[in-house]
């Protein structure tokens, strides 16, 4: 099963699809292809399999296919997935056939492991499936990269646009393989492409992770690095000066953004402490005229502009939101806990 779904995702073939009034046709790719013609078929099994009429064979065979697309669509990671043809049948299948697959010990563990940490590398290095392994750390970094931009939006921003650089790349090689080379030839250039592609992906993951781990380097928290980036971020891309750059151990400290981050964070902290805040608007607009008298008052940008100030409330709310929901999180996970005791205690 396996197997098959691997050589669904190395295939550079491509073939002509027809649109759904029958009038149009355009080249897709295999993995597109093949996935087009299971959801048709499991709309000719949903039908057929209630009257008796499939024998066992032709049955097993439907499954077969199916269980093979559940396990591509799991994996995917350079395509966005078409869930409604992840029924639960299909999802019932796909547990089965992964279960004693190394690719599903990684998809399984994925949101809990810390993708960072040394345990994952060497989980990945156990998938001996190039374009298996492909997708699946593409799909692991995106997951990953959405959960950083709840924290911090301009960081996340540099890595989504790196990880869809590479897919466009990956995709855009493996379109332009000649179909007049001889099959080997072409399976070989194919499996470039894919080790490529990967270490692309390794390049963004590992960049994210000293990215994710520079704010001990700067002597920030974790949270005060996402006002600081915002900072630097505003700061060149409107071109003015605000403080003195200086590159130790590859990262650029600022002194001024650094102490500016600081007193962000605190302005929101006292705000943003009062209940429910992100549905106060008195508050939240008086957090709004706080932080701006701060940025005006700390020379932030020296000629102030609108544009600058929304974007730092952005990451603001952004961040506040992300928070709010940890809390209510938490709230709730405490609740349950609270709730266990009480019918351990009545047991």
């Amino acid at each position: 099963m396996a197997q098959a779904a691997e050589y669904v995702f190395s295939s550079a073939e491509s073939f002509n699809s027809t649109s759904k009034d029958g009038k149009k046709t355009k080249k897709v790719s295999f993995k597109t292809y093949f996935l087009q013609y299971v959801k048709r078929m499991r709309k000719a099994y949903d039908l057929c399999q209630p009257s008796g009429e499939l024998g066992e064979e032709e049955s097993a065979l439907a499954q077969c296919f199916m269980a093979i697309a559940g396990m591509v669509y799991k994996m995917n990671g350079t395509d966005a997935p078409d869930t409604d043809t992840m029924n639960r049948r299909v999802a019932k299948m796909v547990e089965e056939a992964l279960k004693y697959n190394n690719v599903e010990s990684v998809l399984e563990d994925g949101e809990e492991m810390d993708i960072f940490g040394p345990e994952f590398t060497e989980r990945l290095s156990d998938i001996k499936m190039p374009a298996s392994k492909l997708e699946m750390l593409i799909k692991l970094l995106r997951q990953q990269i959405s959960e950083y931009g709840r924290v911090n939006q301009i960081a996340s921003k540099k890595f989504q646009e790196m990880l869809e650089e590479t897919i466009k790349q990956y995709h855009e090689r493996r379109k332009f393989l000649s179909e007049e080379e001889a099959g080997a030839t072409q399976d070989e250039t194919a499996e470039d492409i894919i080790k490529e592609a990967t270490e692309q992906a390794l390049a963004i993951l590992n960049g994210m992770k000293a990215d994710r781990e520079s704010f001990r380097k700067l002597g920030l928290t974790f949270e005060e690095k996402a006002f600081y980036d915002i900072l630097i971020a505003l700061r060149d891309k409107n071109n003015f000066e605000y403080g003195e750059d200086k590159t130790v151990d590859g990262i650029v400290i600022n002194e001024k953004c650094k102490s500016l981050a600081r007193k962000i964070k605190e302005i929101v902290d006292a705000k943003s402490s009062f209940a429910d805040w992100l549905n106060n608007q008195r508050v939240r607009e008086q957090l709004k005229l706080d932080i701006k008298i701060c940025l005006v008052k700390n020379g932030y940008p020296p000629q102030y502009t609108p544009e600058v100030f929304r974007e730092v409330m952005d990451q603001v709310e952004n961040f506040k939101e992300y928070e709010s929901e940890v809390d209510k999180m938490m709230f709730q996970k405490l609740q349950r806990n609270h709730q266990a005791r009480k019918l351990w205690r009545f047991t």
